[in-house]
C-alpha cells in the first residue's frame, strides 16, 4: 500500500497487480497482460475502496459508507454507486491499527485481505 498506489503480487500463480491513479495493469510471467476497459474500470473501483479503506480517511469513509463500530469490528455498508457491487464491508482493527478488510460483494463472493507486520 503507497497513497494511490497497490501492488499485488500472487507468488503461487506468477502474477502482479499494479494500480496507480486509476490505471491498472497485469503481469503473468513477467509479461503485461491486455485487459479489457469493463475489467480496469471494475478493478480500478475496487483498488480505489481498499486504498480508502486502509488510508482511513474518516470524512470521506462517512461520506460514502454508514459506519456502525463495536468492540474492535467496524461495518460499512455502502451509501452510494458503491452498492451496487458491494454489500457491505468488516474491518478489523487491533490496538486501533488496521488488520483485517472483509469486503462482501452483491454477486456472493467474498474477500479477506489480512494485514500483517504493517509499517506506516
Amino acid at each position: 500500500f503507497e497513497t494511490d498506489k497497490l501492488h499485488i503480487n500472487y507468488k503461487e500463480n506468477d502474477k502482479e497487480i499494479f494500480y496507480e491513479n486509476f490505471s491498472v495493469e497485469l503481469k503473468e510471467g513477467g509479461k503485461t497482460v491486455e485487459l479489457p476497459d469493463e475489467e480496469i474500470q471494475r478493478m480500478s473501483e475496487y483498488f480505489k475502496i481498499i486504498l480508502l479503506l486502509y488510508g482511513g480517511d474518516s470524512k470521506e469513509l462517512s461520506s460514502k459508507f454508514d459506519i456502525t463500530k463495536k468492540d474492535a469490528k467496524t461495518r460499512l455498508y455502502p451509501k452510494d454507486y458503491i452498492k451496487e457491487f458491494l454489500e457491505k464491508i468488516i474491518l478489523k482493527k487491533d490496538d486501533e491499527k488496521l488488520k483485517e478488510i472483509k469486503l462482501f460483494f452483491k454477486n456472493n463472493d467474498r474477500i479477506t485481505i489480512s494485514i500483517n507486520d504493517e509499517i506506516r
